[in-house]
C-alpha cells in the first residue's frame, strides 16, 4: 500500500550523464525521492512477497503474492538501480534454497510465471536501460578510497555529518554510499564498532531463528541479507523497513523462557490456605 501511494508521484527524466537510458524516481520533497531509495523499498517488497508465495500452502495466495513481486520488480527495473537488482537476485536465491525440497507445484508455477513475463516482453526496455548503464562508472570505486583516507585522518571523532561529502575534481560532492563507511566517516571508530556488533547480533539472531524453525525464520535470512547488500551500495541506515527487518531478526533469535507458577499449601494453626508463588 505504501508503494501504491508513491506511484502517482513517479518522475521520469533522462540521466544526467547518459541519454541512452532513463531513470525513474519521485518528485522532490516526496519520501524515497531518490531512485536508489525507491528501488530499495520496492525490492524489499518484492523479496517479501516472493517468500510469502514460497511459504504459503494456498495457491491463490501464492499466485497473487508472486504477481505483486513481479510488479515491484518492474518498478525496481525502471529505476535502473544496479545494486538493488543484485541484492534482490541474491536474496531470491537464498529464499529459493528450500523450494525444490518443498514440492513440484511451486517450482512449476514460478516457471510458468517467468515464461509468461518473458513472452509478454514486459522487461525488454528495462533490459536495454540496464545494458546502457552497465559500463557507466558511478564514482563509488573512486570515492571509497578517499573516504577511507579521510576516516583514517580522524579515526576517533570522524568529520561530522556536515562534512560527509567527499569532492572529486570537476564533480559535485559524493556521499560514501556505504553504511559502514558512512558511520566511520561521520562518527569515528567507536560508533562503527557498535554498529558492526549490532549487525553481528542481527546475523546471529537470523541463523538462530532458522535453526529453531520460528514463524519468522523463512523471512529472516533473505531479508537481512538484502538489507546488508543494500547498505553496502547506499547510505540507508535509518530507513524504516531496514529497522523493522533487523529488529525482527534480532528478536526472533532471542530464546524465550516461560515462568512456571508453583502452588504450595501453607498451613497455619488456625486456617489452611493456598498461596501462589512464581519461580
Amino acid at each position: 500500500m505504501t508503494g501504491l501511494a508513491l506511484l502517482p508521484y513517479l518522475h521520469v527524466s533522462a540521466h544526467a550523464s547518459n541519454v541512452k537510458f532513463q531513470r525513474v524516481g519521485l518528485e522532490e520533497g516526496v519520501t524515497l525521492a531518490n531512485p536508489n531509495s525507491l528501488a530499495a523499498w520496492f525490492g524489499f517488497c518484492a523479496v517479501y512477497c516472493l517468500i510469502v508465495g514460497i511459504e504459503t500452502k494456498r495457491n491463490v495466495i501464492r499466485v497473487v503474492s508472486w504477481l505483486i513481486a513481479v510488479g515491484c520488480l518492474y518498478v525496481v527495473g525502471i529505476t535502473v538501480s544496479r545494486g538493488t537488482l543484485l541484492a534482490v537476485a541474491i536474496a531470491t536465491i537464498v529464499a529459493l534454497r528450500r523450494l525444490l525440497k518443498r514440492g513440484f507445484l511451486p517450482v512449476l508455477c514460478l516457471a510458468i510465471l517467468s515464461w509468461t513475463i518473458y513472452t509478454l516482453g514486459l522487461f525488454d526496455q528495462v533490459g536495454t536501460f540496464y545494458a546502457a548503464r552497465g559500463t557507466e562508472e558511478t564514482g563509488r570505486l573512486v570515492i571509497w578510497p578517499l573516504v577511507l583516507e579521510r576516516f583514517l585522518n580522524a579515526p576517533l571523532t570522524g568529520v561530522g555529518l556536515a562534512k560527509v561529502m567527499t569532492y572529486l575534481p570537476g564533480h559535485v560532492g559524493i556521499t560514501p554510499h556505504n553504511h559502514f563507511l558512512f558511520i566511520a566517516l561521520v562518527s569515528g571508530i567507536i560508533p562503527l564498532a557498535f554498529y558492526m556488533a549490532y549487525w553481528w547480533r542481527v546475523a546471529r539472531g537470523a541463523f538462530r531463528a532458522y535453526s529453531a524453525r520460528t514463524a519468522d525464520a523463512p523471512f529472516c535470512i533473505p531479508l537481512v541479507l538484502y538489507a546488508f547488500l543494500i547498505g553496502n551500495t547506499t547510505n540507508m541506515i535509518l530507513e524504516p523497513w531496514v529497522i523493522v527487518t533487523l529488529s525482527i531478526a534480532t528478536a526472533s533469535g532471542v530464546p524465550r523462557r516461560m515462568r512456571r507458577m508453583i502452588v504450595r499449601q501453607i498451613r497455619t494453626r488456625d486456617q489452611r490456605f493456598v498461596c501462589p508463588a512464581s519461580s
